[in-house]
């Protein structure tokens, strides 16, 4: 190939060369790299070709639209006196044991990055070797030193390392571009969209992380249900934000093949709590401008103390927990209507001694017996302050207990709504009312007796 670059220098110039890159994926991944220029006849610098490139078979020359087998006739052509298209086609496959490819400029390494970045990781399972891309001229502003799958402009094959190769056959029947593959480009060319397919990267990993990927919706489905969709208008900030904390999320998560499913089973959970309600949004309308990066912090917290044997604890407090809760609402609920019928039945005594009374004309002081109803007024009235503030005081210190341990797990995503918990202040509140109301309805009636006495 530096034969025919060399020829090209000599007859053209950087900014007369078109230059078209494809890249086929069957029958195997092949480059078909096509450069295109005009010659005018009275150059006679056009007779130079070496006849060389002739003879190898991965490369096709066109002169004035049909195909020149040998140097004769591509120089034939020339004699008509007029300007000469001509067409160069090399077709350079990678999944060999050399994959070497050649551009003419720096440019089309840059064309053919952000082409082969998009590409689904499958096609390249058997590649066992880095791919060598020699550039003829400028040398391009990519840095491919330490790239994982690329060596620039080196002589020596180098083989792909074991990282890369299980990273490929971890994910080859997923539906992974090779962007994502670690360490492929330097982290500081990500931010340039037009050669690393950010977009197409976020799309790839959004699909990897969600339960139910359709066209641009992502789905995530768990306690409760969220729905990521990617829009067209996403900004090109929103995008590059968007990017690098799905691609932290994607290394967490994928560092360790034996712990992944496990971390994205944590992630999914996370993230479908987050708005602790069924919620579907765009990405570029999420409100919080790091919201997968508040979503992994928090997987990364649960996974820990998964990992410390803290999540077994937590669900064997969440028995206990539960149990506790269960007991006290049960109580506080018998406490009520105790309470509720006691209230009932006292009225009821004290209505029926005073009425009696009158009815059947028991021959003794009135007095005698409003003193009686008083002191059993009295009686109780003590006895329902002192349960106020022995039983309801047990009661609270015993909500206060299980709320805090009910905030606590809820803060982290692994058992109970808060709003469970609070159901107890609802409950005591009751209580407290029917307690308050009980003391009222006995001081009115001693109250009004003691008015009677007087009189």
């Amino acid at each position: 190939m530096h034969e025919l670059f060399d020829y090209l220098n000599l007859v053209s110039t950087n900014e007369t060369i078109e230059e078209e890159i494809m890249i086929s994926t069957s029958p195997s991944l092949e480059l078909k790299y096509t450069l295109e220029y005009t010659l005018n006849s009275t150059n006679t610098e056009y007779s130079q070709i070496p006849t060389s490139i002739f003879n190898n078979e991965k490369l096709l020359i066109y002169a004035d639209s049909s195909i020149k087998k040998n140097k004769e006739e591509f120089l034939e052509v020339f004699k008509s006196g007029f300007d000469i298209d001509v067409r160069i086609i090399f077709n350079q496959e990678l999944n060999t044991n050399d994959p070497v490819i050649s551009f003419f400029n720096a440019k089309s390494l840059n064309i053919f990055l952000s082409k082969f970045l998009k590409l689904n990781i499958t096609q390249l399972e058997n590649l066992k070797y880095k791919i060598n891309i020699n550039i003829h001229n400028a040398p391009s502003k990519i840095k491919l030193k330490d790239s994982s799958l690329f060596i620039l402009n080196i002589n020596n094959q180098e083989e792909l390392d074991s990282e890369t190769k299980e990273f490929i056959t971890r994910f080859k029947n997923k539906k992974v571009i090779t962007a994502l593959i670690p360490d492929i480009l330097n982290i500081e060319e990500f931010d340039n969209g037009d050669i690393f397919p950010i977009k197409d990267t976020i799309k790839s990993i959004l699909e990897l992380l969600s339960n139910s990927p359709e066209q641009k919706n992502y789905y995530f489905i768990g306690k409760y249900e969220l729905n990521l969709t990617y829009n067209k208008n996403l900004s090109s900030t929103n995008s590059i934000n968007i990017f690098h904390q799905l691609k932290e999320t994607f290394n967490y998560i994928y560092s360790d093949n034996r712990a992944a499913d496990q971390k994205l089973t944590f992630y999914k959970k996370v993230i479908c709590e987050f708005y602790k309600k069924d919620t579907s949004i765009e990405l570029n309308d999420l409100t919080d401008d790091n919201f997968f990066q508040e979503v992994l912090k928090e997987t990364i917290y649960i996974y820990d103390a998964y990992e410390d044997g803290e999540i077994s604890i937590f669900l064997k407090e969440k028995k206990e927990i539960i149990k506790e809760y269960l007991s006290i609402s049960k109580e506080i609920l018998q406490t009520t209507n105790d309470y509720r019928d006691t209230l009932i039945k006292n009225v009821i005594a004290v209505i029926a001694i005073f009425m009696g009374n009158y009815i059947l004309k028991i021959p003794t002081s009135n007095n005698i017996i409003y003193g009686m109803i008083i002191i059993y007024l009295l009686i109780l009235i003590l006895l329902t302050s002192i349960q106020d503030t022995l039983q309801v005081s047990n009661f609270n210190q015993r909500k206060k207990i299980i709320i805090k341990h009910f905030n606590f797990v809820n803060n982290e995503s692994i058992v109970l709504h808060k709003e469970s918990a609070n159901m107890l202040e609802k409950e005591l509140r009751l209580l407290k009312f029917l307690i308050g109301f009980s003391i009222l309805v006995y001081s009115v009636f001693l109250i009004m007796f003691l008015v009677l006495m007087i009189d």
